[in-house]
């Protein structure tokens, strides 16, 4: 990266789009949490990044980054050009302290969690090494602490599942064409978080080319696709059920693997289609033979 671009990519506020990314995680517990960007623990300049409590105390959380949850639960996060050091563990310890405090909660009812892109191998050694903790490494970029005063959980970034946390693995720039369009088909299918919209900002902005060359791809689909519509190409798939998002997603992977010249056996092996599918692909390879010609 060139060093001007490492200073236009330092100038991305990466909090507020945490925040907003956790809510989409949680998205399925709207109802049952509550959220607080920088959260003031006191008068002074001390700020817990994102706090998240639970309003009904019964209810579990089953999403994978969410099952350490007590009712009360810190966040820090650190973007991908930042490291979590000792001190900046340290510091939200003594957040966590604070806060039980502060707010009279048991220390047992108060969880912490660090969030990162860079692997804070010097923080793990210290906390094996020097305090005698284990680091028990639960996969999927998920880290618990044991033996600290508080439930704590380390999330790797890269190596968070794209399948169970789309928005949070993709806090990020350097993101490729598949990962924009998962995050737009995603917020998409959503449409509910008025937040949602300043993760997309943020990532928008660390990734302007990648999104230029979406944007450009997704007009040419549509294209496609309302020609699809208008020839009845299809009604066999509608007939099956299929709903609208369904259905675009399709022609806009049919008509990817096209612009990579895949051949017909590649596309159908590659998307795994069905009968009713290869009708789709033949009848746009020849619409798009026809265009050639023109």
């Amino acid at each position: 990266m060139k060093e001007s671009d490492s200073k236009k990519q330092q100038k991305i506020y990466w909090h507020e789009a945490f925040c907003a990314a956790l809510q989409l995680e949680f998205l399925e517990y709207r109802d049952v949490l509550m959220y607080e960007n920088e959260h003031l623990l006191s008068k002074e300049a001390l700020k817990i990044d994102v706090l998240i409590i639970k309003k009904e105390r019964e209810v579990r959380i089953e999403k994978n980054i969410g099952r350490i949850f007590r009712n009360h639960n810190i966040f820090e996060y650190k973007s991908e050009t930042d490291s979590l050091t000792v001190s900046d563990y340290d510091k939200v310890l003594a957040y966590g302290l604070l806060y039980s405090v502060f707010e009279g909660v048991p220390k047992s009812d108060i969880t912490l969690t660090f969030a990162f892109t860079k692997h804070p191998r010097e923080l793990i050694k210290s906390l094996e090494g020097e305090r005698k903790l284990t680091v028990d490494d639960k996969g999927g970029g998920i880290y618990y602490i044991e033996g600290e005063i508080f439930p704590v959980q380390l999330l790797e970034r890269n190596r968070l599942s794209k399948e169970d946390n789309l928005f949070l693995k993709n806090l990020g720039s350097k993101l490729s064409f598949d990962d924009v369009m998962s995050i737009l088909s995603a917020h998409r299918e959503q449409r509910i978080l008025e937040m949602n919209n300043v993760y997309l900002d943020r990532v928008r902005q660390a990734n302007k080319l990648i999104f230029m060359e979406v944007m450009n791809m997704s007009t040419a689909t549509e294209y496609f696709f309302e020609v699809a519509d208008k020839k009845g190409w299809l009604e066999e798939k509608r007939r099956e059920g299929r709903e609208e998002g369904e259905l675009r997603v399709l022609v806009h992977l049919i008509h990817r693997k096209m612009l990579k010249n895949k051949t017909r056996e590649q596309i159908i092996e590659e998307l795994e289609l069905n009968d009713a599918e290869v009708k789709i692909l033949d009848r746009f390879d020849e619409y798009a033979n026809l265009l050639e010609k023109i």
